[in-house]
């Protein structure tokens, strides 16, 4: 598997041979829409979207103020813009899923997106078993580092339980964001 470190590159520019190329940002500036649509069409691709009231929150958590504006609302606005449009009208490379779907109905999504993926789906492997990912060679921390401690944090943060935790990071978003997210069309349209 292609996993795609420090989360930001321009993928059009790459050759990629594994079967599998994980994206963890996927920035509509950085990431054409093409992408997906023309250039690999024969990649199977997964776009997960979460609700943006956590994804913002989360920032302002992690990076303070100024939100930086390839993260900021009018971002998650354009990737979840283009994430309606996929998700309404699907090409046969993609799946799309809202995260808080993946915990729903005993992991079903989750079985779906790894048959999707021609993928093995074993719950008790994938759900369940303790695993142990890491961001470049930093070894896993055992007690939670500062958020500003980007590798230490997103190492220790990806070896956690694999659980829901929407709405953990509301708490952080102030008001004004809160009401600016309110009054996005397609917060509303993807159920948030």
């Amino acid at each position: 598997m292609y996993d795609v470190l420090e989360e930001t590159f321009s993928v059009p520019n790459i050759s990629i041979k594994e079967n599998n190329i994980v994206i963890k940002w996927p920035h509509v500036e950085v990431i054409p829409h093409n992408f997906y649509m023309k250039s690999h069409k024969d990649f199977k691709i997964v776009m997960i979207i979460k609700n943006p009231y956590d994804v913002i929150g989360s920032i302002i958590k992690r990076f303070g103020f100024p939100i930086p504006e390839i993260r900021n609302v009018n971002a998650w606005r354009k990737y979840a813009e283009w994430f309606y449009k996929i998700k309404n009208d699907i090409p046969s490379n993609i799946f799309t899923i809202k995260y808080e779907e993946m915990f729903d109905n005993d992991y079903e999504k989750i079985r779906e997106m790894f048959i999707f993926l021609n993928l093995p789906y074993s719950k008790k492997e994938i759900i369940f078993n303790g695993r142990e990912c890491f961001i470049g060679k930093i070894e896993i921390p055992k007690d939670e580092p500062l958020p500003t401690e980007h590798g230490a944090f997103r190492t220790w943060q990806i070896n956690q339980k694999f659980e829901n935790k929407t709405g953990k990071n509301l708490k952080f978003l102030p008001d004004n964001l809160k009401n600016k997210i309110d009054k996005l069309s397609i917060t509303k349209k993807l159920g948030y």
